[in-house]
């Protein structure tokens, strides 16, 4: 009997059609060797990297050691929108 040949982007589909097909998280994840935590983080990734698309931040490659990361862009955007509502304008004498 040959060996059968899996290929990770495969899975990953299969995996993730099945939740999406309403499946029970735990048992998929017990059959596919994936720890929940490692789902919910993978969740929280896309929906910090969909909030960042929303903000309008400038998503490049991370290839840069001094590149900023999506955490750090995603607070400096709400700092700057929570200034810029709460700036007075200047008054010039």
């Amino acid at each position: 009997m040959p060996w059968k040949e899996y290929k990770p982007m495969d899975e990953r589909l299969k995996f993730i059609a099945r939740l999406l097909e309403g499946e029970k998280m735990a048992p998929v994840c017990r059959e596919f060797g994936i720890s929940q935590v490692t789902v919910e983080f993978m969740e929280m990734l896309k929906r910090e990297r969909t909030y960042l698309n929303q903000a309008g931040a400038l998503l490049v490659p991370r290839s840069s050691a001094n590149a900023a990361s999506y955490r750090s862009e995603a607070m400096a955007i709400q700092s700057s929108m929570s200034c810029s509502s709460t700036r007075r304008p200047s008054t010039s004498s």
